[in-house]
């Protein structure tokens, strides 16, 4: 099981534990709360429960449902916080009352909770505010990525890289606009896009489609996909990509120039999905020259631990940096430069958004990658 599935099971069960709490909290707090409880208990419900929507946009034809159930997961973020903090200090609270410091009754007892609660929750509201407002900024990033097989010629050949677009309810027209201008102004050799075009939905396949045949580039754009992409149909995300005059590269590379390959994998998760096939490094590199420098695409960067002595430099995306921080501290590569050996890693933080529709303390990138020679 990912790392992905395990937290998004931690914060389901956390959310419910909070849910409860807040329940039975309202219920020995107020005796209003006690004659409505059974309003109370289905408004809480639905709350919990909206984020779970998502899962119904597909089989019900009705997209709009995806966008609402992200929003309805950032309350549940605020309300872990809160319950968090009312807990530890409320327990503190308990102690002294127990050592008859301040003695209350368990309806005030309730209320204190309630309104440590509350208070608790301006910080964690704010934060997530701030991060609904500025996940459209995006930040260009330059890094300088040495090469030792490249050749002379090469020196300074830049790939501009664009990962987990995820068009679709928080992607549209403008974002991708806007985005383009970015890419336009980044000014690369060739626009390298590491996976996860849209979200979820096939409906935004012919959207995303005609964003690709206005990239401009000198060299061309290549692309991969990613687990999103799988869920969407990779098959019709492959085939626009080709027909907007993408080169897509499945398991398959490109002789950029003499002495630099580019190589691209499919999606560690494309296993799961039939025809897959999954990646396979052996297939990507059959046909590369033994002496050329070697960039790979693959979307997860953990398959750099199987990459790592193959390749020269992976470029990957996938986890957004984390988005919302502390979440990338639980991933082994989460953002940024890795290097192990005569091997580097790039981890680009992703356009788009995935979940709650929140970017905090792991602002959107584009990244021009300079390819230096030796």
């Amino acid at each position: 099981m990912s790392i992905f599935a395990l937290a998004g099971a931690a914060v389901v069960g956390l959310s419910l534990a909070a849910h409860v709490w807040l329940f039975r909290a309202l219920l020995a707090a107020s005796a209003w709360c006690r004659r409505h409880r059974v309003a109370l208990g289905v408004a809480q419900a639905s709350l919990a429960l909206a984020p779970g929507l998502r899962w119904l946009a597909t089989p019900l034809s009705a997209p709009w449902l995806r966008p609402l159930a992200q929003w309805a997961m950032v309350p549940q973020l605020v309300l872990l916080v809160a319950c968090a903090c009312a807990l530890v200090l409320g327990r503190w609270g308990r102690a002294r009352a127990r050592d008859g410091v301040s003695p209350r009754s368990v309806t005030e007892l309730a209320r204190r909770d309630l309104l440590l609660a509350a208070a608790s929750s301006v910080a964690p509201s704010s934060a997530l505010a701030y991060g609904a407002v500025s996940r459209r900024e995006v930040v260009i990033e330059e890094i300088a990525v040495r090469l030792p097989r490249l050749p002379r010629a090469l020196d300074g050949f830049t790939l501009v890289q664009v990962s987990d677009v995820h068009v679709g309810g928080f992607t549209g027209e403008a974002e991708l606009r806007a985005l383009e201008e970015l890419v336009r102004g980044a000014r690369g050799d060739l626009v390298v896009l590491t996976g996860d075009l849209v979200d979820h939905d096939p409906e935004f396949v012919p959207l995303a489609a005609r964003w690709l045949s206005r990239l401009p580039a000198r060299r061309g754009v290549v692309a991969i996909p990613g687990n999103h992409d799988h869920y969407a149909g990779m098959a019709r995300v492959m085939d626009a990509m080709r027909r907007a005059g993408v080169d897509v590269l499945v398991n398959d590379a490109r002789l950029v120039d003499e002495g630099l390959v580019l190589a691209g994998v499919d999606d560690l998760w494309g296993r799961r999905f039939a025809p897959g096939p999954g990646p396979d490094l052996s297939a990507a590199l059959r046909a590369a020259p033994p002496d050329a420098a070697r960039v790979l695409l693959a979307h997860n960067p953990k398959f750099f631990d199987e990459a790592r002595p193959r390749v020269d430099l992976q470029l990957s995306g996938h986890t957004h940096g984390g988005q919302i921080a502390p979440a990338g501290l639980l991933l082994k590569y989460s953002r940024g430069l890795y290097r192990e050996g005569a091997s580097s890693l790039y981890v680009n933080r992703g356009f788009g958004i995935v979940g709650p529709p929140v970017r905090l303390g792991a602002p959107a990138e584009i990244t021009r990658v300079v390819l230096v020679a030796s």
